[in-house]
């Protein structure tokens, strides 16, 4: 447990299991601080060798990826400064590009306190894991920065999903969680595309427009468009405030105008509590 002096210090952090050709690796982090984010610096592998994340609490995934390319397409994507470091992977628990710190912060790992406070939910695991190839010699070498304890809260939940439109033309998808405040919707159209989108909650349209216009009003804010990847992105600017919240909504979903039909993988950006 941390003693009130430190705040975002960078040190290593944690340990890992199952480092080797052909197996699962598996980074476990004490708990007694609070987790800004944790870099994973790796030889003998690169990033997209990295498949089949998973983050957990608990046993309880919170965030998962195919790979590790995709993980780093996201950060890249939410804060126009943040750069890909080679054989690096960075779990970033806040929200990046946020301006206001605070809610940046807001969604960062407590492991809590001691003494802890009434209700306050323990935490006793906390790992990451991931699948190695084969034909590889890999290390991995876990680094944390890491502030002083405080209780776990509001997190930020990344699951995948997918669609696959069976014709060009407008295609509807509804099967998007109503329970939680979404953050953002990541597409990956490498195969399947479209080139324009309409969000509409209880059948009313909230937001229509081509793929183009949302880009380049992202790129005037704090996003960074990726190659081959569309974000719905309510808060381009980061004001922080922006988002959609599903709570109480009966009928939530996304029309697109298909190009190509083929299977379009989603990522979906959530903010919520442990096992919601």
């Amino acid at each position: 447990m941390m003693d009130g002096k430190f705040l975002g210090m960078y040190t290593r952090w944690g340990t890992v299991d199952g480092v080797a050709a052909s197996s699962r690796f598996t980074a476990k982090f004490q708990p007694g601080a609070t987790f800004e984010y944790i870099d994973l610096v790796m030889t003998g592998l690169t990033i997209a060798q990295v498949t089949n994340i998973s983050v957990r609490i608990n046993g309880i995934e919170i965030q998962s990826y195919r790979t590790g390319t995709e993980l780093e397409l996201w950060n890249s994507f939410q804060d126009e400064d943040y750069t890909t470091v080679a054989g690096t992977l960075r779990f970033d628990f806040r929200r990046l590009g946020t301006k206001n710190p605070a809610l940046r912060d807001q969604t960062m790992i407590g492991t809590g306190t001691l003494p802890r406070s009434a209700g306050e939910a323990v935490v006793s695991t906390f790992e990451i894991s991931g699948d190695i190839p084969s034909a590889v010699t890999p290390t991995i070498t876990t680094y944390a920065s890491v502030r002083d304890a405080m209780p776990l809260g509001l997190l930020r939940l990344v699951r995948p999903g997918q669609f696959t439109p069976a014709a060009t033309g407008s295609y509807e998808y509804d099967s998007l969680p109503r329970s939680a405040i979404i953050e953002r919707i990541g597409h990956n159209m490498t195969s399947g595309v479209f080139d324009e989108v309409k969000l509409k909650v209880n059948q009313n349209i909230i937001s229509e427009g081509p793929i183009t216009r949302h880009n380049a009003e992202q790129n005037n804010g704090v996003r960074r468009t990726q190659t081959n990847w569309f974000f719905v992105e309510p808060d381009p600017y980061g004001d922080g405030n922006d988002l959609y919240n599903m709570s109480g909504v009966a009928d939530f979903r996304l029309v697109y105008n298909v190009t190509t039909a083929a299977a379009i993988p989603l990522v979906t950006s959530y903010l919520g509590a442990l096992g919601q």
